[in-house]
């Protein structure tokens, strides 16, 4: 058994790790909101450190940060289906080539349904830092296959092909077109928003030209790639 002290464990990390467990938690009060804003801005700087050194395309990195702050700020957690459509979106409308994919990942044993966004090689992945209330903690936010919060390469293991299978909500991601998707996702009893209200959302505030309809009409048919010992990565 290992009976490492705490003082074998910098101080910088270990006070880093309480904090981010801690502001993960699914509530809604203004002091759970300022430790999520400061996870975000801790997030974003780490962001900047890794486009530089994988020369990462600034618009890539723009949509990224959007959608990042937006998880962090309204406590978007267990979006993991959504998000990575709005960023696939995203990322296709600034002319990139992104993969929208789905599959199981493995983080230090049990693995768990997943969906995210592939490019040029690398993982992206925003959702993967808020899981659900009954989900655990697989380390922060991925942008180029870099764990933000750590800032080293994530330990996710992503499209494993070892796992127990997608379950029953993650085939309905898997099987229905991303329209069809929205269509699931309105008549859920949810406030949130559907994935072409979010994606036009954000895509204003980064200075993208496009209505529901533009959207609806470019990447309604799109189906997610399943991931099942075949990543990119």
């Amino acid at each position: 058994m290992n009976h490492a002290s705490n003082k074998e464990i910098p101080e910088e990390r270990k006070q880093g790790d309480i904090f981010a467990k801690k502001h993960r938690a699914h509530d809604h009060g203004e002091d759970m909101w300022l430790g999520r804003m400061a996870c975000a801005k801790h997030y974003s700087s780490r962001l900047q450190t890794a486009v530089a050194q994988k020369e990462i395309n600034g618009a890539a990195a723009e949509a990224y940060r959007a959608l990042l702050l937006y998880v962090w700020d309204t406590n978007y957690f267990g979006a993991c289906h959504s998000t990575s459509a709005v960023l696939f979106i995203l990322l296709s409308e600034m002319g990139l080539k992104p993969h929208l994919c789905i599959g199981e990942v493995r983080f230090n044993g049990p693995c768990f349904d997943h969906s995210w966004v592939e490019l040029d090689g690398e993982i992206f992945d925003v959702a993967i830092s808020l899981p659900l209330p009954t989900g655990r903690s697989a380390g922060g936010p991925v942008f180029a296959s870099v764990d933000l919060h750590s800032g080293k390469v994530s330990n996710v293991r992503f499209g494993i092909s070892d796992g127990v299978g997608l379950d029953s909500d993650a085939l309905v991601s898997l099987d229905n077109t991303l329209n069809a998707y929205a269509e699931v996702q309105r008549s859920l009893p949810s406030d949130r928003p559907d994935i072409w209200v979010l994606t036009l959302d954000i895509a204003q505030k980064l200075g993208l030209r496009c209505t529901v309809q533009d959207l609806i009409a470019k990447y309604g048919t799109v189906r997610r790639e399943y991931r099942r010992g075949s990543t990119s990565i």
